[in-house]
């Protein structure tokens, strides 16, 4: 039996009782100046500061306890806040002296009781009380090998800008530590080898470095970001002053796709892509959680799915919940990447500023394979800018699990199994050659 002690701080959340006020603001946490890759990678749209909310309770007899969504504890302590305040309101306590009565003002009231102050903790929670690794047990090889149908994408439609076609000759060479690849194949029937140099920025940006795909060993760089509202594909060759732009953005239930090269900074190119939507939840996008997204089929085979939830408090308060899924599958490997965020929105009666005030901001990758008849995935949650209970417990942490489902088609929450110290994981001949792994995965 596992004993958990409560801290200092859920003791304090839980002996709220005779409540004086409530005061919800929004905090500044990084200014002009600083780095913002520190806590969050972007700012407000008026450049000056980041915010996160912060409430503040007043409780029997000047007791004071605040806590932002920063910390571990935020969600526990607003339902807390929620619930004392509901039941109290309409039944002060009397005192010797006077009535007691609860102080909040009008702000405050519409937040808290319109619950936007809840975290989103979706796409960590099926992860609570597993064992956590700081190193990899799967190598990054298999996320190249994911990320392989959207390579040869972007190597053919750069060649075709040319009136050139590559086809992959079905082999990649490589070392996955150094993130150094050779991808074999046909430029117009003629066999080549493509370099590829691999290299992740944060937990959703990728940086490709392609050689031999424009004629020369001159690097085609190219950046894929997979943002909240968007994929994002920059290919760029300093030599011929080259540059494409391809970009998928979701708005109102579409996804609109455009493509645009530039030659010595002179449009030479520009089309927009139909993207069609599917009538159901793909495969693998339910895996750890419950949610349904809109989805997409992108021109590779992959596909993305986007979920916008916009909820009006009032005419000057809203909150924003947005989540972004990307799927591919290539053979025995498979890549998942999932990002969400959600923030409150409060705009000046004169709409002349606007706050957004950040709640919760999660990404993750989850990586599987099949070796024989296992299936094995690794899950790893971004550290950028995590903090409090993300950051405690998950960020930069990898998960493990394997299977026996016997296609990724059926791999959901109940037929994968956690894998740690318990069962003397501790490297990664140990995930594929220990017994007691295999047994599990075969429900033994």
């Amino acid at each position: 039996m596992k004993l958990v002690s409560m801290d200092d701080v859920e003791c304090a959340i839980n002996n709220i009782h005779n409540i004086e006020s409530i005061s919800f603001s929004d905090l500044a946490l990084v200014s002009v100046g600083k780095s913002k890759t520190d806590t969050y990678s972007r700012v407000l749209e008026d450049g000056n500061q980041l915010f996160i909310p912060l409430l503040t309770v007043v409780y029997d007899g000047a007791n004071i306890l605040n806590l932002t969504s920063l910390d571990k504890h935020f969600n526990k302590f607003v339902k807390k806040v929620r619930d004392v305040y509901l039941k109290e309101k309409d039944n002060p306590i009397q005192g010797d002296f006077f009535s007691s009565y609860i102080k909040i003002d009008d702000y405050t009231k519409k937040i808290l009781l319109s619950d936007s102050v809840i975290k989103t903790s979706d796409l960590y929670s099926f992860y609570e009380g597993k064992t956590g690794y700081d190193e990899l047990l799967i190598s990054n090889e298999k996320e190249v090998l994911g990320l392989l149908s959207l390579i040869i994408h972007i190597i053919d439609t750069n060649l075709s800008m040319f009136k050139k076609h590559f086809t992959f000759g079905n082999r990649i060479q490589g070392y996955g530590p150094r993130g150094n690849y050779v991808l074999e194949g046909k430029i117009n029937n003629e066999y080549t080898n493509c370099l590829l140099r691999f290299s992740k920025l944060g937990n959703n940006t990728y940086n490709f470095d392609l050689g031999n795909v424009l004629g020369d060993l001159t690097p085609l760089k190219v950046r894929v970001s997979f943002n909240k509202a968007s994929l994002d594909i920059v290919c760029k060759s300093d030599k011929s002053d080259y540059q494409l732009l391809e970009s998928y953005t979701y708005n109102d239930g579409e996804v609109i796709g455009t493509r645009e090269a530039y030659l010595n900074d002179n449009l030479k190119y520009s089309e927009t892509l139909k993207i069609e939507k599917l009538s159901s939840d793909v495969p693998l996008s339910k895996i750890d959680e419950d949610d349904s997204l809109d989805w997409f089929q992108l021109p590779w085979g992959s596909s993305i799915g986007f979920k916008y939830i916009d909820e009006k408090v009032d005419d000057e308060i809203s909150t924003s919940s947005r989540k972004v899924q990307y799927i591919s599958i290539n053979n025995d490997v498979f890549i998942n990447l999932k990002s969400a965020e959600k923030m409150l929105i409060r705009k000046t009666p004169d709409f002349k500023i606007v706050k957004d005030i950040i709640f919760d901001d999660v990404d993750k990758t989850m990586i599987g394979y099949k070796d024989d008849d296992i299936t094995y995935i690794r899950t790893t949650f971004g550290a950028d800018g995590a903090v409090g209970e993300y950051n405690d417990k998950y960020a930069g942490k990898s998960f493990y699990h394997v299977s026996s489902a016997t296609s990724f088609e059926e791999l959901n929450k109940s037929n994968i199994y956690p894998v740690g110290y318990d069962l003397d994981v501790y490297d990664q001949g140990d995930l594929l050659n220990n017994f007691k792994v295999k047994n599990k995965a075969r429900g033994n």
